[in-house]
């Protein structure tokens, strides 16, 4: 494998686990700093 498969494997696999964290993170009803700071950006 290629340098660049294996960066777009990682970017893969870290776009997955940042989209079930944000889902975690919503389920829990926990509105913490980090929270809005994440979440603001995509509300307009």
């Amino acid at each position: 494998m290629s340098d660049f498969e294996i960066l777009y494997l990682v970017l893969m696999i870290l776009g997955i686990v940042v989209s079930l964290m944000m889902a975690y993170i919503e389920s829990t009803k926990k509105v913490t700093a980090l929270g809005q700071r994440i979440r603001l950006p995509f509300c307009d």
